[in-house]
């Protein structure tokens, strides 16, 4: 089943089963039947938009997120190895909580919109691309950059609770965020401090590694045992 334009909404008191092919290419499908909502198969939204209030598992398969928005209050939840994958050169609306519990890897374009990526404890998000992200970021689990020679650039709020590893490229934060855990930046990585207060809190959280550490803006606050060892470091704007 292709989607190609238009808008198809199911709500309360309706029913329905998604077919086993399902292509959103355009069309704007909203899921509100006041019931949840589970599919096994990969679903690929390249334009138009995929939400509503019913929480969705997908449970096999990926979600191949080519463009087009993701919306609502329902969760969208990816569960046992379902990946979401973020590629394409358009645009990709969060407006909605994504809840990953393997991979998510995003490779190109920009995600605009104030939802949530929520990466669970038992998954990772690698970033292999420059570009905005605009949404906010929950790691609970690992978060791999490598990008060389690029910026991925997060102006939503940061929240990292496990290792954040900066391979090759540069991560830039400009929102809100705060770490419990290590950020390790490589020689080829560099992280860049350009807005909003990043708070490293706890013994187990630290800024450290032969890269660079870029202070542009913003706060930076280092406290409970939180420590900072950098190779190079540049200091232009922020406290």
């Amino acid at each position: 089943l292709q989607l190609t334009g238009g808008s198809v909404r199911f709500l309360a008191g309706s029913a329905m089963t998604l077919p086993e092919d399902f292509v959103i290419q355009g069309t704007v499908l909203e899921l509100s039947t006041g019931s949840a909502q589970s599919y096994s198969r990969t679903v690929a939204l390249n334009a138009g938009g995929l939400g509503g209030s019913d929480p969705f598992d997908l449970t096999a398969g990926d979600l191949e997120w080519n463009g087009g928005a993701l919306f609502g209050p329902g969760v969208l939840t990816l569960r046992g190895n379902t990946r979401l994958l973020i590629d394409g050169p358009d645009d990709k609306t969060l407006e909605r909580e994504v809840l990953v519990q393997d991979k998510a890897q995003w490779n190109s374009g920009n995600v605009i919109g104030g939802g949530l990526l929520h990466v669970a404890d038992t998954g990772n998000f690698s970033v292999l691309t420059g570009g905005a992200f605009q949404g906010n970021l929950l790691a609970q689990g690992r978060f791999d950059l490598f990008a060389p020679d690029q910026v991925a650039h997060f102006s939503g709020g940061f929240d990292a609770q496990a290792e954040v590893r900066l391979r090759a490229g540069t991560l830039r934060l400009a929102g809100n965020g705060e770490s419990t855990a290590a950020f390790n930046v490589f020689s080829g990585g560099a992280v860049e401090f350009a807005g909003g207060t990043f708070d490293f809190h706890g013994r187990d959280a630290s800024l450290t590694g032969p890269g660079r550490a870029l202070f542009t803006g913003g706060t930076v606050v280092f406290r409970d045992g939180a420590s900072y060892a950098m190779g190079s470091e540049r200091i232009t704007g922020g406290t």
